[in-house]
């Protein structure tokens, strides 16, 4: 800490500094400093543009100010505006220069002090000084509620004084505040920039370790400043901190703090917001998603190119974008209806499996006749989004493209639909069948959010597996929870097996012919019934699905592997198998198909399966089989 000589040689110096930027803005200084009032202190109120105001909080809340004002007294020989100048330089670390004056003195525990009005211009990154916790620039409202907490009744009430004077003063003046011709001065994102309100004190500390270039640095350094209602993030940076806020609320929901790199940075750790009234998360994991997703977005710069808010506009306006609600609702609802109707026409699930292509397709951004949103459609974010509410497994998908996820997360839909067309059918002969429109609806809502990016709002904190149906008992009876754990792949190998000709139709697929001949009961009402009411209203609003042809069996031998060759099972390559005659593998000791191999190592590692694509999961030469085959045959 200085010692009171060194502060005062300090304050000297900066008095020198403060009277040469007087001198450089100008003659309006003289008449600003002729009509302040005379005081024992002064002061300086910074505004911003939408009329944001900035406080201070005092290190210890000295005095009893929770927050205030920067103020001081001056050093001999200092004019009013040079004190105030300089107090707010050393308590806030702005560099302003001076607009106005408020009129009259206010006085508080220690004396009375005057003020001027200031407008920022840069700020130091390391500043403040020792004398202040944390700044905060706040619309009036807030600004009030923050001074309302200083236990000083008397610094209250000056504190509530001076804000009201500033609220008149800006009333008569808004045009000088910050005209917007001054806006191109400044390349980066500043918290003036939009209303936002400080992180709360229930918060907690993640950990983060995470290097970036020195372009991807650059790309950080610049936030960004919402331009129109798709922009959901309002990023600043300062003193080596990201700070990010809603955009509609302006609460802070994340600090992400970084050390020097090079000439890069290193994001080290983050705090995320625990205040329930203003942020839902309370996950860990999801926060870490969504921190490593907002980082992406910024480093990938789409929001610094051009004018944004035209580019937004323009992409709104066409008829395919993937950011309207309505367009998401009829791609994912027509997909929800078409495969309702499969569970009654199996036949038909070759081209349902083309259309889960075709959405994987659209999704990931390689479609030419959707609009995709730079920064959504990616791996990171939309990908990481539909990993954790679709409910598909990590290791899996480790290393998948978005296309892949896509399919996947779509998969696991179908399965969801599937259980919902089973329990509709079991419950109808109970007499308490549900209206399964209703439930499609609720569950088509809730997977346009996810791919839609809202979830967080209108569905917090649920996945697609509380979208499941309840279990019944024999005499159906209703069990607590869900009878359904949508898992990822596991779903995805159940749901395919009736189009994956290397295995028979009947491994814990839907085929209401297999399921009779192990004298199951079929997923569809037996010929000649009459399907309830809700059941035909629905089906008689579904297109007509034309049947297709099944895909080819797999043969080894058309991709040059032949009997002796060794595979590697892709979730854990110490895992092998040997190729036979006649598309055949020899597995733990017995002479298996590739799927009832890839079943039998799923197990081993304690998924419980009762089906699998073989051709997925099996390696030669570090590719899969189903990989393989694409590669020979294109159209396969």
């Amino acid at each position: 800490m200085l010692s009171l000589l060194e502060s005062s040689k300090l304050r000297q110096a900066y008095g020198w500094v403060w009277r040469l930027r007087s001198n450089n803005q100008g003659g309006d200084m003289e008449g600003v400093s002729s009509t302040i009032t005379k005081a024992g202190a002064y002061g300086g109120v910074l505004l911003a543009r939408d009329g944001l105001i900035l406080l201070r909080e005092p290190a210890d809340h000295f005095g009893g100010y929770a927050w205030t004002f920067a103020k001081g007294r001056p050093e001999p020989g200092d004019s009013p505006q040079e004190t105030a100048l300089r107090e707010v330089y050393e308590e806030t670390g702005y560099h302003a220069e001076i607009i106005g004056v408020l009129p009259d003195a206010f006085h508080g525990d220690t004396g009375s002090t005057a003020f001027f009005v200031m407008r920022p211009l840069a700020r130091e990154p390391d500043q403040p000084g020792w004398e202040t916790w944390h700044l905060c620039w706040a619309n009036f409202e807030h600004a009030a509620k923050l001074i309302q907490r200083s236990s000083s009744k008397k610094g209250q009430q000056r504190d509530l004084a001076i804000l009201r004077a500033v609220s008149k003063w800006l009333d008569e003046h808004l045009a000088v505040v910050l005209p917007e011709a001054c806006r191109d001065r400044y390349h980066c994102a500043q918290p003036w920039d939009w209303p936002i309100q400080v992180m709360p004190e229930q918060h907690c500390s993640q950990a983060l370790d995470l290097p970036l270039s020195e372009q991807q640095a650059r790309a950080i350094r610049k936030g960004f400043v919402p331009q129109a209602m798709e922009d959901k993030w309002f990023a600043w940076f300062a003193d080596n901190v990201l700070h990010l806020h809603r955009s509609w609320s302006g609460f802070c929901i994340y600090q992400i703090h970084f050390a020097n790199q090079g000439k890069g940075l290193r994001a080290t750790h983050f705090l995320a917001n625990r205040c329930q009234d203003q942020y839902s998360c309370q996950d860990a994991a999801e926060d870490q998603q969504q921190v490593l997703a907002l980082l992406q977005w910024l480093q990938n710069g789409a929001a610094h190119a051009g004018n944004g808010l035209l580019a937004a506009l323009q992409s709104a306006a066409q008829p395919n974008y993937l950011g309207s609600p309505d367009v998401l609702a009829g791609l994912l609802g027509d997909y929800i209806l078409e495969r309702f109707a499969c569970c009654q026409d199996a036949v038909a699930m070759p081209k349902h499996y083309q259309e889960n292509a075709r959405l994987a397709q659209i999704f990931s951004g390689q479609h030419p006749d959707y609009v995709a949103l730079p920064a959504w459609h990616t791996r990171a974010a939309l990908g990481e989004t539909l990993m954790d509410c679709m409910g598909l497994d990590r290791d899996y998908c480790a290393g998948e493209t978005l296309a892949f996820l896509v399919s996947e997360a779509l998969a696991a839909l179908d399965i969801a639909v599937g259980a919902w067309f089973d329990h509709a059918a079991s419950a109808a002969q109970y007499g308490a069948e549900p209206d399964i429109q209703a439930v499609l609806s609720e569950v088509r809502d809730f997977v346009v959010s996810v791919f839609l990016g809202t979830r967080a709002l209108s569905h917090p904190r649920q996945r697609l597996a509380d979208f499941a149906p309840p279990a019944r008992k024999a005499g159906g009876q209703v069990l607590d929870g869900f009878d359904l754990s949508l898992r990822a792949s596991d779903d995805r190998e159940n749901f395919y097996t009736e189009i994956d000709c290397d295995e028979p139709a009947d491994a814990g697929g839907r085929n209401p012919e297999t399921r009779a001949a192990r004298g199951e009961r079929a997923a569809v009402s037996p010929s000649g019934s009459n399907p309830s009411s809700t059941f035909e209203t629905l089906l008689n609003e579904l297109q007509a699905i034309s049947n297709v042809s099944r895909q080819s069996p797999l043969d080894m031998s058309l991709l040059d592997i032949n009997p002796g060759d060794v595979l590697q099972f892709k979730l854990a390559p110490d895992i092998t198998c040997t190729v036979l005659e006649n598309n055949r593998v020899r597995f733990d000791g017995a002479t298996l198909s590739l799927s009832a191999a890839a079943v039998r190592a799923l197990q081993a590692i304690g998924r419980t399966v009762t089906a699998a694509r073989g051709p997925d999961y099996w390696l030669h030469g570090g590719k899969t089989l189903t990989a393989l085959r694409k590669r020979q045959n294109p159209a396969a």
